[in-house]
């Protein structure tokens, strides 16, 4: 800036009169070339930059080498006169400079475009070239052309046509949309050339003043616009991406016609002393082009109203195909192409959040409930995390988060701050409602395959469920045999039904005293072909997690009912009189549950008071199973209340639910416990309900329950679970041992 108010100052007062020596005039222009050198040079090797950013700055470097030494091969005839003829080095400089110039502008890479495209391109910049033309000849060839200068006339038309070039590049840069390069330090090139051009072009007109000439200032604002220009760039190489400053995208550009009004505008100060028909048809044709451009300006404006919209609308679902439309999380194909794009980089780590139990929610609640859970639970992970990181919903109640840039312990405290943070109380739509996530984190360091990674993260959330839930876990190699174990057996399990290979065990449930059966507990068992028989407790909290308890239970029914029915009717005087099945939480929130026992029965062709419906008093406390367990009652099936006494709300419990019998917990079957034992038979007499003892394993246990009024037992004092033809056995009148 100095240095232009310097040179500012020397030609103005130089205009009138000649006052200094010329060296004055010069010397800004020398230090500004240098400056503006080394300015380039320094935004060649600045850090971040682009490949073609920083190739279009060295470039720039290589192009202020010749206009250095221009001028100083100028500067013995400048001294002697200002507007002394440039000799042939001079030019040869100069040439060379506007050479690199519009090749480094060619080099930047544009925005692709179709044919459509490149033909408007093409006219647009053949039109500012055009006109850069005519303005060039009109300000200074036409006048040069009247005089006797022969060799300043070479001269201006030497850098007039070098000049049409730079201005042919810059335009293709500038119409062609090309963001590499900062948008900024692009206008302020264009912008010092403009400057230059002036300079060299209004020398012509100040021939009476050979001792002072405008093209000395033109170079000197020059090198301050693209100093200015470099600094930009500099600034923005700092910045991310998303943060730097872009020029507003038009529908258009403004450039040529810009370039048209220039033309007119010199057009009419040509004709200006014509008078008569030059000057009217000369205005009549300007203001024809002057409405022509307002008629295409408005159209572009109808188009580019028409353009916002179609992008909006674009945008629009580009987002909505890349978020959940419920959390506004991104979704799982946006997440794996981050997940894809970020593995391999150092200290990344994936978790992995599966909601516990949130079927539960669905089914007691609503989906609505379940709903707002899943938003509510969207944005406290979004609050527990960085804004750098990336939170996603995969599906149902599966979250999955991208953590970048953290060691092992940083990770495990963002895993432990989701918890934290989801443990806290929500209310949703009036319920009240306690959040429990299970959590797996793993390393990206350990594999490479984003599949794999993500292998390992969901068996470490495994490891989380399987450690109690609501904790997170690290994805252990060495737990892998038995999540592997796992998953193969829920997979076994879902094809057990068409595979024949589920059965039903039945316990006998005898009259006390005497011990007269009188029903049977159905019992599901697991054949597999590989594992052998599968323990309950091994597979049916799978089943239950999994929801393939529902099918199952189905099946349950079916089979039992039908099994049962068979018996009445094969041995009509010794039948038990009722099947006790047992129905799980999940299947008892499951809305086909009443249609399920309903067809049960039917296809069996049993009376309804034939089956029992055995729930623990933990799954019957809502009142969507309170209604549920009523809706059974009235197609006239028998409710029963498994384990009773062992949950912390059980007479509540006999208060809502609509109840027939109560089965004494087998843990009450001790005499430590007999108080207890008996205040639950004056319970269930006082509500004219059966009792039922389970657990008898003893002649003095069932003796002694049947004395405390329990005139219904269980246990493998009577009998062990059986196989249908041993029941049918035991019913023909024939022993069957209880053990073996």
């Amino acid at each position: 800036m100095g240095l232009f108010l310097v040179e500012m100052t020397w030609f103005v007062l130089n205009i009138g009169e000649r006052t200094g020596p010329p060296i004055l005039g010069m010397a800004p222009v020398m230090i500004g070339a240098a400056v503006a050198m080394y300015a380039f040079w320094c935004t060649w090797h600045t850090p971040g930059l682009p490949w073609p950013v920083q190739r279009f700055w060295r470039s720039m470097t290589v192009a202020s080498a010749p206009v250095v030494l221009m001028q100083l091969t100028d500067l013995p005839g400048y001294l002697k006169s200002p507007s002394v003829t440039p000799n042939p080095v001079s030019l040869g400089l100069y040439g060379a400079s506007m050479i690199v110039i519009v090749v480094a502008l060619y080099r930047l890479p544009m925005e692709s475009r179709g044919p459509g495209g490149r033909l408007r391109l093409m006219l647009d910049c053949a039109t500012v070239t055009l006109a850069a033309l005519l303005v060039i000849w009109y300000a200074a060839l036409s006048k040069l052309a009247e005089s006797d200068d022969t060799e300043l006339l070479v001269t201006t038309a030497v850098a007039s046509v070098a000049l049409a070039l730079v201005v042919l590049a810059f335009a293709k840069v500038v119409l062609s949309g090309g963001r590499t390069i900062e948008p900024y330090a692009l206008r302020a090139f264009g912008v010092g050339l403009g400057a230059q051009m002036l300079g060299t072009f209004a020398t012509p007109l100040m021939l009476e003043t050979p001792w002072v000439t405008p093209e000395p200032l033109g170079r000197s604002l020059m090198y301050l616009i693209v100093v200015a220009g470099a600094a930009y760039q500099i600034r923005a190489a700092g910045l991310p991406v998303a943060r730097r400053r872009r020029s507003k995208e038009r529908a258009f550009s403004p450039v040529p016609y810009l370039a048209i009004a220039l033309v007119d505008g010199f057009l009419l100060y040509a004709i200006r002393d014509s008078g008569g028909a030059t000057l009217v048809i000369g205005g009549g044709a300007v203001a024809l082009t002057g409405l022509v451009i307002a008629r295409q300006l408005a159209a572009f404006r109808e188009n580019s109203r028409l353009i916002t919209e179609v992008r909006s609308y674009h945008d629009q679902l580009a987002y909505q195909a890349n978020h959940d439309s419920l959390t506004g999380l991104a979704n799982r194909a946006l997440f794996n192409t981050e997940f894809e794009n970020a593995v391999g980089a150092d200290r990344l780590h994936l978790a992995l959040v599966d909601l516990d139990d949130f079927k539960a929610v669905n089914d007691t609640s609503g989906h609505h409930v379940g709903d707002g859970l899943l938003i509510a639970v969207a944005e406290r992970l979004r609050a527990s995390v960085r804004p750098g990181d990336l939170v996603a919903r995969l599906g149902g109640d599966e979250f999955a988060v991208l953590l970048h840039d953290l060691a092992p312990a940083g990770a495990d405290a963002v895993a432990a701050r989701m918890l934290a943070t989801l443990q806290q109380p929500l209310s949703v739509d009036g319920h009240q409602l306690t959040v429990r996530a299970s959590v797996g984190v793993v390393d990206a360091s350990e594999a490479t395959d984003p599949a794999e990674l993500m292998r390992h993260a969901d068996a470490a959330m495994y490891q989380a469920k399987h450690a109690g839930k609501g904790r997170f876990a690290r994805y252990d190699a060495g737990e892998v045999p038995a999540m592997t174990v796992r998953a193969r057996l829920i997979e076994d399990l879902g094809q057990a039904v068409d595979r024949d290979q589920l059965v039903l065990r039945y316990q006998p449930i005898v009259g006390l005293p005497g011990e007269t059966l009188l029903g049977v507990e159905a019992l599901l068992r697991w054949e597999h072909p590989e594992r052998g028989t599968v323990p309950p407790l091994d597979f049916l909290p799978a089943a239950e997690e999994t929801g393939l308890i529902v099918p199952i239970g189905r099946w349950v029914l079916t089979t039992a009912c039908a099994q049962a029915a068979t018996w009445l009717r094969d041995f009509p005087a010794h039948a038990p009189q009722a099947v006790n099945v047992n129905v799980s939480p999940l299947q008892l929130r499951d809305d086909g549950l009443v249609g399920d026992v309903a067809a049960a029965l039917h296809a069996a062709g049993l009376a309804p008071h034939h089956l029992v419906i055995e729930v623990t008093e933990t799954a019957a406390v809502d009142d969507r199973a309170a209604a549920t367990l009523a809706a059974l009652r009235d197609l006239g099936v028998r409710i029963s209340l498994d384990d009773f006494g062992t949950g912390h709300s059980a007479l509540s419990v006999l208060g809502a639910c609509p109840v027939d019998q109560l089965k004494l917990d087998r843990s009450f079957a001790d005499p430590a416990r007999e108080p207890v034992a008996v205040a639950l038979a004056r319970i269930a007499e006082a509500l004219g309900v059966e009792a039922v003892a389970e657990g008898i394993e003893s002649p003095a246990q069932a003796a002694r329950l049947a004395a405390l009024g329990y005139r219904l037992g269980q246990g493998y004092h009577f009998d062990r679970p059986l196989t249908p033809d041993e029941v049918g056995t035991r019913l023909a009148g024939h022993a069957v041992p209880a053990y073996g």
